[in-house]
């Protein structure tokens, strides 16, 4: 950890390298999408959410002291003003994820109203290729943790749809489970099922994680 410092997007260099690498790790790694989205169109997508990250300043990279390489990120958004998506212009294949997703969180924000500064979106995280299995996507979501609190956020809000990041979430920083969706049984709007081809024990959880919970704490801050 010592090796990493956390640096909030302050500046369009910052924008757009963690829009290239958001984007690049979301259409390579991202189960529900399955590699159906060509690069070039969700990173037209992700140049249009960080637009107001500067302004926000929740939103991050972290940086090897040493070089400044940048080996992970994260898209972030106040959930009482998210960012700006476009849906017209989104592959329909993301346009799916989208509607899963929020019927996925649709309980917890009704039961808690928003406003800003009390939850913490985590929309989108990643590592680099290169350093998965290095303690680096653990190191970013304790970080995330700390960052979150410190800017006074009650919760952390997350989709996961990655067993190894719902374990890091719920495991080393005090996430619970809130919420199971199984992608097989999902049927969208219009009647389609996506996901029909997937497990029927194969989830997609919602994550929440309570930052003034002693428990929590104690494991996002070791």
């Amino acid at each position: 950890a010592d090796d990493l410092e956390l640096c909030p997007v302050r500046t369009p260099a910052d924008q757009e390298l963690l829009s290239a690498l958001s984007a690049e790790s979301f259409t390579t790694r991202e189960p529900l999408l399955e590699q159906r989205v060509p690069l070039a169109s969700f990173r037209a997508f992700t140049d249009k959410l960080v637009t107001r990250l500067p302004e926000e300043q929740i939103s991050f990279l972290v940086r090897e002291r040493a070089t400044g390489k940048a080996v992970a990120g994260v898209i972030a958004e106040d959930a009482a003003r998210p960012l700006d998506v476009d849906l017209t212009t989104l592959d329909p294949h993301v346009l799916d994820i989208f509607e899963l997703l929020s019927s996925l969180g649709a309980d917890f924000h009704a039961a808690h109203p928003e406003q800003p500064g009390l939850i913490y979106h985590f929309f989108i995280g990643w590592t680099v290729e290169g350093y998965e299995g290095h303690g680096v996507g653990k190191l970013l979501r304790k970080f995330t943790a700390r960052f979150a609190r410190e800017r006074g956020y009650r919760y952390i809000t997350i989709e996961a749809s990655n067993p190894a990041t719902r374990t890091i979430w719920t495991k080393h920083v005090g996430g619970a489970i809130v919420k199971d969706i199984s992608p097989h049984a999902f049927t969208t709007a219009d009647g389609r099922r996506p996901w029909a081809h997937w497990a029927a024990d194969r989830v997609v959880s919602y994550v929440v994680v309570d930052l003034q919970d002693p428990a929590a704490q104690s494991k996002f801050e070791a």
